[in-house]
């Protein structure tokens, strides 16, 4: 048995609930227990952030590895939409901020999270949200500082970004930011923009924006939440911006109770 604790720059209180994620390594393959979870243990290791998923220690245990990690009370977002229906406007422009905040850090950090949905995203009792389950992450800076592409398909179909249907190397921190677009769009409609199941008819709905809001969408939100959206789910992987250029849309800074309410603090 080997047990991996993790120390956190900031300060914690006690911790009486700790969930755990396994991961069967009979299950998952030989491939991605030799290539992912050494990845996962290193990031988690490193990472620190209000968005992101505290991991408190990793446990490898006959033939499995256990994390550790701060309880979600609410369950993952998956789960809330599907009981408390659509988001309020306002409720989803807090929850996209903290969750751009997070893609935002890992950006600066250099490393892509790659399998960003909602059921990787949990909700805590205090009705915030952070991103979780960094299985398919990855460091994409070398040590000379350069950006490196990606090649291995990662993720699910349905938010997967265009160029990964292609199947050329892609830009993971870009990829990150089309699925972040996948998930504001269900935060508001309650489906998935793009239902085709075959890749090719998938692909090309993506290019040609082929997607539609719900009736629900389209009354309970603004132009520029419409826009928000449009602007992530660009095919165009050059014309798709940044976490950090996302921030400071007209949309995301429009309430300035939701940026007072957001700062870069560790929930206690």
């Amino acid at each position: 048995m080997m047990t991996y604790n993790f120390q956190r720059r900031s300060g914690q209180q006690h911790v009486q609930e700790w969930p755990s994620r396994s991961v069967d390594r009979n299950v998952r393959g030989r491939h991605f227990i030799k290539k992912f979870l050494p990845r996962e243990i290193e990031i988690l290791s490193e990472i620190d952030h209000p968005y992101v998923v505290t991991v408190y220690a990793m446990m490898e245990m006959n033939e499995k590895a256990y994390f550790f990690m701060r309880y979600a009370e609410n369950g993952d977002l998956l789960e809330y939409i599907t009981k408390h229906g659509a988001l309020p406007e306002n409720h989803g422009r807090l929850w996209m901020r903290q969750l751009l905040m997070a893609v935002d850090y890992l950006d600066k950090t250099g490393i892509a999270h790659r399998d960003i949905k909602c059921e990787n995203i949990l909700v805590t009792a205090n009705l915030n949200i952070q991103l979780a389950d960094f299985g398919f992450a990855r460091k994409y800076v070398n040590d000379e500082g350069k950006e490196l592409m990606c090649e291995t398909y990662c993720g699910s179909l349905s938010y997967a970004a265009p160029e990964i249907l292609e199947g050329r190397p892609f830009c993971p921190k870009k990829v990150d930011i089309w699925s972040t677009g996948i998930v504001m769009f269900i935060m508001f409609n309650l489906e998935k923009p793009f239902k085709r199941k075959a890749p090719h008819q998938l692909l090309l709905a993506q290019q040609s924006k082929a997607y539609k809001w719900s009736q629900v969408g389209i009354t309970k939100t603004s132009d520029d939440c419409k826009k928000m959206v449009d602007a992530m789910l660009e095919p165009d992987v050059m014309r798709r911006p940044r976490a950090a250029t996302l921030l400071q849309k007209t949309w995301m800074t429009a309430d300035p109770d939701v940026i007072k309410y957001t700062p870069e603090l560790r929930e206690k």
